[in-house]
């Protein structure tokens, strides 16, 4: 399968460029949304429908544009994602993924437009990173294993730094808590989830394209969405929706845009790395989320919610923000890395997708000489290494045995 380069950057520097992107761009629309929701209109629930079909409709048009040739007839769509060919219809297993992601995002998306009209965006943004926490349990759970020290430790930290950066936050409170603890957070670690493996899973021969899972997700997201909204659908919510003008609409497109390009390295980035690594490098937006808000409130006084000038605010602030991100960060450096050296009775092909499929196993290579495969296996702690290498790779049939090389150090040329 041939795969169109990205800007001719190496795969370890689209590594980091990916979610570090998606940082970028979700302090930004976050700041958009705040703005929409103080300045032009307060009801969240208006804005959540608007931004959703518009959103749909601008994510219509951007995907014609990108499905036009360029040079060598590339499609200017293959610069976002070397898997994207133009439109697709979605089957089977890949429309399943798609319409969990959308069912999870109308939830997290009702949620999220409604705790930023109460909080400012560098009270927000740390919320979207809670979602770590989720994943680990579940992952713990799965692994029928209970979650290792440093684990526990970051999870600790990471809930500590949120709740010590909502206490500054006079508009938050016990609801607003359990929203995010619960029905927000969980929706999002739904869609992650389900955009992973949709991301990861073969389609018409090929990898599905992260322009195509935004684009169905989102119209699923707005039709699932509009639903859930017809309790909210009073003679109020008609007049608002009545008086949008064209700066709403103008605001409206450009967070949605900003919003998808944000998505789509996203997605790109869960299908290529580990969720870990991805948020550890999104975990750069908590930091945006202050100096955001404090150069909107400049411009656009007390639009982006209050930024008090006292010590202890701005001891909260920082003391919660350095918590999250060491914590997410040392999540992510925290594994084990080892070598496999396996060794075959037969042909490598049959065993090639099984192995690749097994948590950790991050490459798989046939080398020449013996019947041999070398697999790179991360993993954050010896014990589940040690089940993949023990439980897993032992229901593989064709392993004749297995030796493990661990990691103790790393060498890089700069």
């Amino acid at each position: 399968m041939h795969s169109h380069p990205w800007f001719g950057l190496t795969r370890r520097l689209k590594l980091v460029l990916l979610p570090l992107i998606a940082a970028i761009l979700t302090a930004i629309f976050v700041v958009l949304d705040k703005y929409y929701l103080t300045v032009l209109d307060p009801n969240p629930y208006v804005y959540c429908f608007i931004s959703l079909w518009l959103g749909i409709l601008s994510m219509f048009v951007f995907m014609l544009i990108m499905r036009i040739p360029l040079k060598k007839k590339h499609l200017i769509g293959v610069h976002l994602d070397p898997n994207f060919t133009g439109f697709i219809l979605p089957k089977g297993k890949l429309l399943f993924l798609l319409l969990v992601a959308g069912a999870c995002a109308s939830i997290s998306s009702l949620c999220y437009f409604y705790l930023v009209g109460v909080s400012s965006p560098s009270t927000m943004i740390p919320f979207q990173r809670l979602v770590i926490v989720y994943l680990i349990a579940l992952e713990s759970i799965s692994d029928r294993e209970s979650p290792s020290m440093i684990e526990t430790q970051s999870i600790v930290m990471i809930i500590g730094g949120i709740f010590l950066m909502s206490l500054t936050d006079l508009n938050f409170n016990i609801w607003t808590i359990l929203i995010v603890l619960g029905p927000y957070n969980l929706a999002i670690m739904g869609l992650t989830i389900a955009l992973q493996k949709a991301k990861r899973m073969m389609y018409n021969h090929r990898r599905n394209d992260a322009l195509n899972m935004r684009f169905w997700s989102l119209g699923f997201n707005a039709v699932i969405l509009s639903f859930i909204l017809i309790p909210f659908m009073t003679p109020e919510f008609f007049a608002s929706l009545a008086s949008v003008n064209a700066t709403m609409v103008t605001v409206t497109i450009a967070s949605m845009m900003i919003s998808t390009i944000s998505y789509v390295a996203y997605i790109r980035a869960l299908g290529v790395t580990k969720m870990s690594t991805v948020n550890a490098i999104m975990a750069f937006a908590i930091i945006l989320g202050i100096p955001f808000t404090f150069i909107g409130n400049f411009f656009f006084p007390s639009a982006f919610g209050s930024l008090d000038a006292s010590p202890l605010f701005w001891v909260f602030k920082g003391i919660g923000a350095l918590l999250i991100v060491l914590a997410i960060v040392v999540l992510a450096l925290s594994q084990v890395k080892a070598y496999l050296l396996i060794y075959l009775d037969g042909p490598a092909d049959p065993i090639l997708q099984k192995l690749i499929a097994l948590r950790g196993i991050t490459t798989v290579s046939a080398v020449s000489g013996d019947l041999l495969l070398i697999a790179i296996l991360k993993i954050r702690t010896l014990g589940k290494a040690y089940r993949t290498l023990v439980t897993d790779l032992e229901k593989i049939e064709g392993i004749k045995r297995v030796t493990t090389l661990t990691n103790l150090k790393e060498w890089e040329k700069l």
